[in-house]
């Protein structure tokens, strides 16, 4: 079974920015993913994989 699909919002620790943008994203319900560019590739690992109906 495959996870649902998440928004990723690729930042850094003390970013205000993202913080509206998640704070946004929290208020419609959709689920995203937050990650720190600082955590790549030593803390985090990103796989993507697009199908053939391009989701």
């Amino acid at each position: 079974m495959t996870a649902p699909p998440r928004v990723l919002v690729v930042t850094h620790a003390l970013d205000p920015t993202a913080d509206f943008v998640l704070r946004e994203l929290n208020e419609r319900r959709v689920p995203f993913w937050r990650t720190d560019l600082a955590d790549f590739p030593t803390r985090t690992t990103l796989r993507a994989e697009l199908e053939v109906d391009g989701r």
